[in-house]
């Protein structure tokens, strides 16, 4: 051959997987030698024709999905590699898995992932980047599931996610009608009002089952009203009765009940709000109106002190937005809204106590006439107990 003929160029070694020697002379005589990527793939008794490196992270099924073009194949993977996956979903890094023969990616070597790939094409030689090659990848699995992959890019959310920009938003009241409507409170011995009672509930039961007597939300009840000056649209709230504390006796609202028809003394009503275990037989009270405070609060330094009486639960220890019960109330001149500090038994002086000193911070959600009910808004000491001292130290600035 003369040395002005062009010669294509050849390769020389082995056809098995893994690199050979890429030989070509050029029309000039020169002759250049290069690292490229098998051209052909191994062939064996079996149905697998490539191979691949398992790496952190990977699942058949993804291993599946990107070779073979469906996730749903990965079992057959699992039945060619049987011998070094011993679980379908324990795969270790590093073990060489066989493909099944219509796999349509290469062999995966660490050579070819430290280094670029080679591709002879006639007698040069020409080098593919590896990030190239990743973004052609990543190209291709978009396209297979109709689009870009929202697992490829993270979509730009700019400065504000979603528009729930936190900063637009105003803060909550310090007292909400949820918070007021549950709280329990201490009734009185002195106290009387109209006491009506949940007299049953309307469910149709065509099959005579015997339904529990549990009132859920939105069920509609009968109430007998017992002297109560109801009218549609009026909210009463049931409740079950707690344990006394002295002569007086703990009030737990479990519903709010809208009324929707009266006749004579008793009504129908719908269960609108449900707070506890609603049971027929339990009495009811006309609701009463809720007036917003605010979301501010201003310091307070006027020296009421009071005491608390006690938990709403029977519990050594307190919590975060656990309900207790104060010894001072409308009478006092306690406003919903209002945040006593309480600190320990043993200080004797609590109108001149270190508000460092305080073990706990509670707002008031409920008042009576003699008495309050809080709520925790801080905790700094869980030891706290009934019979501790509180002073007021901050009111509500619509209050």
């Amino acid at each position: 051959m003369s040395s002005s003929s062009r010669v294509r160029g050849w390769c020389v070694g082995s056809h098995s997987v893994g690199s050979v020697l890429a030989v070509a002379l050029t029309a000039g005589g020169l002759l250049f030698f290069g690292v490229a990527s098998s051209l052909s793939a191994q062939t064996s008794d079996d149905a697998s024709t490539a191979g691949y490196e398992v790496r952190p992270g990977d699942t058949l099924w993804q291993v599946a999905a990107n070779h073979l073009n469906d996730g749903n194949r990965w079992r057959e993977i699992f039945e060619l590699n049987q011998d070094v996956v011993p679980s379908p979903d324990k795969l270790k890094p590093g073990t060489r898995l066989r493909l099944p023969a219509d796999s349509t990616e290469p062999v995966s070597t660490p050579a070819a992932d430290a280094a670029p790939a080679a591709v002879v094409v006639g007698v040069e030689t020409r080098t593919v980047p590896r990030r190239a090659q990743e973004a052609q990848e990543a190209q291709r699995r978009g396209s297979r599931f109709g689009g870009e992959s929202v697992f490829d890019k993270s979509p730009d959310s700019g400065d504000v996610l979603g528009g729930l920009d936190v900063e637009t938003y105003a803060p909550p009241e310090l007292v909400s009608s949820s918070d007021f409507y549950r709280a329990a409170y201490m009734v009185e011995r002195t106290d009387s009002w109209p006491l009506g009672h949940t007299a049953r509930k309307i469910q149709e039961n065509p099959t005579n089952l015997r339904i529990p007597a549990s009132v859920r939300l939105n069920n509609r009840v009968v109430l007998a009203l017992n002297g109560i000056d109801a009218r549609d649209g009026d909210m009463l709230q049931a409740f079950s009765w707690g344990r006394k504390h002295g002569s007086d006796r703990v009030a737990h609202p479990v519903a709010m009940v809208e009324i929707t028809e009266t006749q004579g003394d008793s009504a129908r009503g719908v269960v609108r709000q449900l707070f506890g275990d609603y049971q027929v037989g339990d009495p009811v009270v006309m609701a009463p109106p809720f007036e917003s405070v605010g979301t501010a609060r201003v310091p307070s330094d006027d020296g009421l002190v009071t005491e608390l009486l006690s938990f709403r639960v029977s519990e050594d220890m307190l919590g975060a937005g656990d309900q207790v019960f104060l010894g001072a109330g409308s009478d006092n001149g306690v406003r919903l809204g209002d945040e006593f500090a309480v600190f320990s038994k043993q200080e004797t002086r609590p109108a001149d106590a270190r508000l460092d000193d305080r073990l706990i911070v509670v707002r008031v959600i409920h008042v009576s006439s003699a008495s309050s009910t809080a709520r925790v808004v801080e905790m700094l000491d869980a030891g706290t107990s009934a019979g501790a001292p509180a002073r007021r130290i901050a009111s509500a600035a619509g209050g």
